[in-house]
């Protein structure tokens, strides 16, 4: 499991790049680095993101990947998937940006009530200016 190649990749990596759930899956129960990096600065989240294998980044994100894991570039996993097109894979980051966000305001502004639209365009502008960046 701490074997690399010669680019550092782990196979945690290589798994999330090749789309393979189950070996991601048992993996993370061995005891994976869940934010080791090739020598590009390239985790498994950024791999499957660039990929487009939104199941595999679900399953990544649900075990707590870091969402703001920058590569050597300082490019961060949603910016590979807008560079990319993969557009699932930018959905799911998105319902979870939703949901953390969601859960802080609930938190942190119990007596706010929250706007859904105001989300949705806040969305609409990251999107656009993350896609203009490039």
């Amino acid at each position: 499991m701490d074997y690399r190649s010669q680019q550092g990749d782990t196979a945690l990596i290589r798994a999330a790049g090749y789309d393979m759930k189950e070996v991601v899956l048992e993996l993370l129960v061995m005891g994976a680095d869940l934010e080791g990096a090739n020598q590009y600065g390239h985790s498994a989240l950024i791999w499957a993101c660039m990929c487009g294998n939104a199941e595999v980044v679900r399953i990544l994100l649900e075990k707590k990947a870091n969402l703001s894991h920058q590569s050597l570039d300082g490019r961060t996993c949603l910016h590979y998937a807008c560079e990319y097109g993969k557009s699932r894979v930018v959905g799911c980051l998105f319902d979870v940006l939703f949901e953390r966000f969601s859960m802080y305001r609930a938190i942190s502004h119990p007596f706010t009530k929250y706007d859904s639209q105001r989300w949705i365009k806040y969305a609409d502008m990251v999107t656009d200016f993350v896609m203009v960046k490039f």
